[in-house]
């Protein structure tokens, strides 16, 4: 072997000799290394602020991080980036020493209460708790940490408040017209959180300090209800209502104009007193009526008809007129909503219109076809706070191989079930109603008691669409629809048979539903040169709702 070949193998041995067989190799665990970058390198930054660290081991691998941004509370995380909110107290400009401190995965196996990595405490190794005691129970999972960074990562910002900002819904945006009752919802945003909004603070037609009114900031629907009870006043306070739940928070606003235009305005202040910029509902491009009620507020219109001939609000206005309470006083002096022409976005519909209908004794809804979604919000609480309801609507394009939505929300209606068929000589007959001839009957149930309904007859050819209601076993039926005229041999017009109800009154007398339009029905009695409209309301209104 050759001087050259033997000192191949030197190193060799050399290396071998160190270590006995058998020995195990030992190594010592080094703490990893955390760096920290912020997105912004500007020397003033806003309260957010987004952030990346990550750290790096020499021997190992990176467990997750602990994270603070007050020198105190300590957060865990996993992840290797944030976008941070940092909080500035009451102060417009602050700093703030943000550090991360990286740990690695070498664990000692058990749950250890306290973590400290150099002159750093950061609590107990995170764990789930099951049980939800608040504290580490034995089986629990927990993060089995190994070392720890033991100079965090840190860097330090001065920090900005940036002012909040505040605007109206536009799904929301207030109708031209209403009665004195309004719903107006909103959306504060502020770039340090919206957590941070301590206020926000309404005025009506005016922005003198001494209009304005505080709302809360976990609310962002509010309802203003007009103050009517000093009926010479135009100029009136109105209360606040909040919320979805209508809570009345004890706070009022002044300047509800009554019979004119109105304007709110807004804005919000966030925890350093910084405020937004004010906005406005409507705004300039649009106005807002507020109508005064009429006179003693005993009975609201609801009007879903739409164009019509003939115009139903002209028969009503025209009977109305000559129908009388108890008193003997017109019932003429009714206010109207008109939702056909000036509808109520759905996203304050309910709220807007409870409040109205709660402002009244009596409501007459009609249409061909209402908002029966929107009726069944509202005329339950309205029946509960003592109200009364008459209502006069059809029951077109449903889908009857299934449950129609239109009738799931009709819980509050007094009937079962509409009626879709009638089998007579096992030939079944549709139930559907789509036009029945001038001088039809609809004949009342108890028109031979001393106390009748007048019988009421369609004054014209109706056509209009409807079906024939089962009324419930606790309901009532008013008024049957007399046996359809055979105008041919098929009978292809009315397609009914029998004398099916299409009025029917709850229970306790509260509801009176309708499935034909009343306004057609407007013929005198017979020897008389009374409507029998006119009869028919004050039957109701006097008769079974006691006004």
């Amino acid at each position: 072997m050759s001087g050259k070949e033997i000192w191949k193998f030197i190193p060799l041995i050399i290396i071998f000799s160190c270590q006995q067989p058998n020995e195990p190799f030992e190594r010592e665990n080094k703490p990893p290394q955390t760096s920290l970058w912020a997105d912004s390198i500007a020397q003033v930054v806003t309260s957010t602020i987004k952030l990346h660290w990550w750290g790096d081991d020499p021997d190992g691998f990176v467990k997750g991080y602990f994270l603070t941004t007050d020198n105190l509370n300590w957060v865990w995380t996993t992840s290797n980036e944030s976008t941070l909110t940092l909080k500035l107290g009451n102060k417009s400009i602050d700093t703030s020493n943000i550090k991360v401190t990286a740990v690695d995965d070498e664990g000692n196996g058990i749950w250890d209460q306290k973590v400290q990595f150099g002159n750093y405490s950061y609590g107990c190794e995170p764990f789930d708790d099951l049980n939800k005691d608040g504290k580490y129970s034995t089986g629990e999972p927990f993060t089995d940490l190994g070392l720890g960074d033991q100079t965090p990562a840190n860097i330090k910002l001065v920090v900005k408040n940036s002012p909040p900002s505040v605007a109206f819904n536009v799904s929301s945006t207030i109708p031209s017209i209403t009665l004195p009752v309004a719903t107006f919802t909103f959306t504060g945003i502020d770039p340090d959180g919206s957590s941070t909004i301590q206020n926000y603070f309404i005025s009506l037609n005016d922005t003198a300090s001494s209009s304005w009114r505080p709302i809360p900031s976990n609310t962002n629907i509010i309802t203003m209800v007009a103050d009517l009870s000093d009926t010479s006043k135009n100029i009136v306070i109105a209360k606040i209502l909040i919320g979805s739940t209508l809570q009345d928070i004890g706070i009022t606003i002044p300047n509800f104009k009554l019979n004119n235009f109105n304007r709110l305005y807004l804005y919000c202040q966030d925890g350093t007193g910084a405020k937004s910029k004010i906005t406005t509902m409507p705004d300039s491009s649009k106005t807002w009526f507020v109508k005064k009620p009429v006179g003693r507020k005993k009975l609201l219109l609801v009007d879903e008809f739409g164009i019509s001939s003939p115009d139903p609000d002209l028969v009503y206005k025209e009977i109305l007129s000559s129908t009388v309470d108890k008193t003997g006083k017109s019932f003429g002096d009714y206010d109207a909503i008109d939702l056909s022409t000036n509808q109520i976005p759905k996203s304050i519909a309910r709220y807007m219109l409870l409040e109205t209908l709660k402002l009244y004794k009596i409501i007459f809804w009609y249409g061909k076809v209402i908002n029966y979604d929107l009726a069944q919000q509202v005329i339950p609480q309205f029946i509960d706070k003592g109200g009364s309801a008459i209502l006069s609507t059809g029951f077109q394009n449903l889908s009857l191989s299934g449950t129609d939505p239109s009738l799931l929300a009709l819980d509050f209606a007094p009937f079962d079930s509409l009626i879709t068929s009638y089998n007579k000589d096992s030939i079944s007959v549709s139930g559907f109603i789509p036009r029945v001839y001038s001088q039809s009957r609809i004949l009342a149930n108890d028109s031979v008691s001393q106390n009748k309904f007048p019988q009421l007859i369609y004054d014209r050819t109706a056509l209009f669409g409807t079906y024939a209601i089962q009324q419930g076993l606790s309901d009532k039926v008013l008024y049957r629809l007399d046996s359809a005229k055979a105008t041919n041999p098929s009978n292809t017009e009315e397609k009914w048979i029998g004398r099916p109800a299409v009025i029917v009154q709850s229970q306790n007398k509260k509801i009176v539903f309708a499935t034909i339009p009343l306004h057609l029905c407007n013929s005198n009695e017979v020897g008389t040169n009374i409507p029998q409209l006119k009869l028919f309301f004050e039957k109701i209104f006097s008769g079974e709702f006691g006004e």
